[in-house]
Parts: C-alpha cells; sequence; structure tokens
C-alpha cells in the first residue's frame, strides 16, 4: 500500500474508557511514551438524583474536573491531556463515571498535543538548539499565563498615546 504522507510516522491512537465508581478511586497508568487525551465522562445507566463530583489527583494534586447531576446535567465534554506516569481519578456522590478518550503516542506531539506536521524542523537551524531546551523551572507556568493574557493592554495603550 503507497503512503500519502511517505515522511510520516504512523500515529499509534486507540480508544480509551475507564469507570470510575464512587467512593472507590481508580489507579491509570499511563505507559512510557504515552499520553491519555480524556475528551469526555457521562453519568452510567442507572443514574440517581443529586450531583456526582469527578476529581483527578496527578502528582500528589487532586483537582474537581466535572461535577454532573442525574436528571439535569449528565455529560461533560472536555480536552485534558495527562503525560506519562500514574494518576488517580475519584467519584463522590451516588453515581458511577464513564470517562472515555484516547490513548496516543506522544512521540508525534507537539508541547500542546497536535501532531507536530512537520517533520523538516530537525533540518532547519541547528544553532537554535537552546530554544528546544525546555524552560526553567516555573517559567512554563509564567508563559501559558502571559499566553492565556495575551497584549491586550499593550493595544490599549497604543491607542489611548495615539489618540491625544
Amino acid at each position: 500500500p503507497h503512503s500519502r504522507f511517505p515522511n510520516k510516522q504512523v500515529r499509534r491512537m486507540k480508544f480509551w474508557s475507564e469507570t470510575v465508581k464512587p467512593n472507590k478511586p481508580t489507579k491509570v497508568s499511563i505507559e512510557d511514551g504515552f499520553t491519555l487525551r480524556l475528551t469526555q465522562c457521562s453519568l452510567g445507566d442507572n443514574v440517581q438524583a443529586g450531583r456526582s463530583v469527578l476529581k483527578v489527583k496527578v502528582g500528589g494534586k487532586s483537582c474537581v474536573i466535572a461535577s454532573l447531576i442525574g436528571d439535569k446535567m449528565e455529560h461533560c465534554v472536555m480536552e485534558l491531556m495527562f503525560e506519562e506516569g500514574e494518576i488517580e481519578f475519584s467519584v463522590t456522590g451516588k453515581n458511577e463515571m464513564h470517562l472515555a478518550g484516547n490513548m496516543m503516542d506522544s512521540d508525534d506531539e507537539d508541547q500542546f498535543g497536535a501532531p507536530d506536521m512537520d517533520m523538516d524542523d530537525e533540518d532547519e537551524d541547528d544553532e537554535d538548539d537552546e530554544d528546544d531546551a525546555p524552560p526553567p523551572k516555573g517559567m512554563k507556568k509564567a508563559m501559558m499565563k502571559q499566553m492565556m493574557a495575551g497584549d491586550e493592554d499593550d493595544d490599549d495603550d497604543d491607542e489611548e498615546e495615539g489618540d491625544e
């Protein structure tokens, strides 16, 4: 068979799912070289009234990622990526939750989980190798905050200066 993209490696991705029962934490091990992409959670078949809360524990830190209510909001779409290692899902409330997503080969991803479509990056400038190094500890959060905030304030300042 002929490939339309002969230089592109075949990306390994498979469907992933897990059922988490109330008050019974479920550990998930993600193999080296893989990323778990969690895309949705929903209540099970026999839904009881009340709120059910899904939490994830990663690196000793716990966080609520979904809160579902029977007969009102029984499904949640999300886009969460978990890299290799162990994570733990837990549910409080009366209902079990069904999680679904993909287990993906993380070798073919860029830093945001998107497929790396440009295979020629290695052939470009080798002198820019310092740009490929991971950011210093704590810098990644600052960079993400800056990206999320954008530069709206700078634009406003420029407009005010031009109006005077």
